[in-house]
């Protein structure tokens, strides 16, 4: 008799999962499909001015989108004012920064075009975001959704002829068009309709929320990416090469598991009405997804390694104990962010921002001025450290949160 309940439940959680996961996928698809057609016609210098603005569209878009979409899962209320003068300081932002970073290759019209797609991207992904939260019939919407990468793709790859910033550009102004005419179509209203009625009085209220949010994501967007700068900084190329290979192996295929898991259960992690005590069954399920997923993930690419991880990568040389560590801190890390968004308290976000903060600070001095630490083994060891420690304290807050509601 409760075989079929049983059955229906696991059934409906596959179903959710695997909606999430084209809504989590079909941005990456996109990216990463886009991406490979332009680098692979690009010369020498024009590749690495492309990719020199890539390691600076993902992080900026990252947080961006993140925030967004924390927003539309806490089910927050922003006024038009607000949001207009807080994307155009955003912009411009992005702008300064694309621009001083890329100036060689890119001119500075071109470095405005280049940063509106940061923007096409976080909105694209907010809609997407915004209808598998919203909507009671995300399934039925995801291989629509999946679909619009499609788009992006077919637009690239038409303009490959006009240089990388038409091509990159345009595809990524369809991709973001498209997403919102599939949203128009669900909602039949406007993206931000949610938050228009909101008032400044109230909005003023949460900035504090916001801009801990903000730095939290900020942060730790660029958590696993700061070992580059600092092996650049010392001219370890091979270390450097080898550590952004590892960082393709795992870190985003991890990252793209977490969001799909966690985004499956938005609506009970992110809800108003529980406090962080009645959210430990969420919680543990999708850490334990994610950690049964990391050990699947991991076990495939061993058994791929000495054929298609070294055909893609034959200059990666790193050991087994490197990956081990790497993946370590990235489950350490993502876990103790679950823990994080179960809490929703702008303390929490800023705490986490803050030990994060000092712990990029710190490992970049390590690497880049302390002999005898620039192996992928003793910056992994960092990292596994920071993040063990700041997992740690995450499930402490918690585990004392749910013996105070106890009692």
């Amino acid at each position: 008799m409760t075989a079929r309940p049983t059955l229906a439940r696991l059934t409906a959680l596959a179903r959710r999962t695997l909606a999430s996961a084209s809504y989590t996928a079909a941005s990456f698809v996109a990216s990463f499909v886009s991406v490979s057609l332009i680098a692979r016609g690009l010369g020498v210098e024009p590749r690495a001015g492309f990719f020199l603005f890539l390691a600076l569209y993902s992080p900026l878009s990252t947080v961006m989108a993140q925030r967004i979409l924390l927003s539309i899962y806490q089910d927050e209320r922003r006024s038009r004012t607000s949001a207009w003068i807080e994307e155009g300081l955003q912009f411009a932002a992005s702008i300064a920064i694309i621009a001083l970073a890329t100036d060689r290759h890119f001119s500075v019209f071109e470095s405005v075009i280049l940063a509106s797609t940061v923007f096409s991207q976080i909105h694209a992904t907010a809609a997407a975001g915004s209808i598998q939260h919203r909507t009671g019939n995300a399934s039925n919407w995801a291989g629509v959704v999946l679909a619009m990468a499609v788009v992006r793709i077919a637009v690239t790859w038409v303009l490959l002829g006009e240089g990388p910033v038409v091509a990159f550009s345009a595809g990524s102004y369809a991709y973001l068009l498209a997403m919102l005419a599939v949203h128009r179509i669900v909602f039949r209203s406007d993206l931000d309709d949610a938050g228009r009625h909101a008032d400044d009085e109230a909005n003023r209220s949460r900035w504090i929320d916001r801009t801990a949010s903000l730095a939290f994501f900020a942060i730790s967007a660029v958590m696993f990416q700061v070992d580059k700068y600092a092996l650049s900084g010392v001219h370890r190329s091979l270390e450097l090469a080898s550590s952004g290979a590892l960082t393709l192996l795992l870190l985003s295929p991890l990252s793209l598991l977490f969001a799909t898991l966690y985004r499956t259960r938005t609506r009970e992690l992110f809800a108003n009405s529980t406090g962080a005590h009645g959210k430990s069954p969420v919680v543990a399920a999708i850490a334990g997804q994610f950690s049964l997923g990391t050990l699947g993930y991991v076990g495939v690419l061993a058994a791929l390694w000495s054929s298609a991880v070294m055909l893609a990568f034959p200059f990666l040389s790193v050991s087994a104990a490197a990956v081990a560590l790497f993946v370590l801190a990235i489950v350490a890390d993502r876990l103790g962010t679950l823990i994080v968004f179960a809490l929703r308290s702008w303390r929490h976000y800023l705490a986490a921002a803050l030990w994060k903060a000092a712990s990029v600070a710190a490992i970049y001095l390590v690497v880049r001025s302390v002999a005898g630490w620039q192996s992928l083994e003793a910056i992994y060891t960092l990292y596994f450290a920071s993040c063990l420690v700041y997992c740690l304290a995450a499930f402490a807050i918690i585990a004392v949160w749910e013996r105070h509601a106890e009692t």
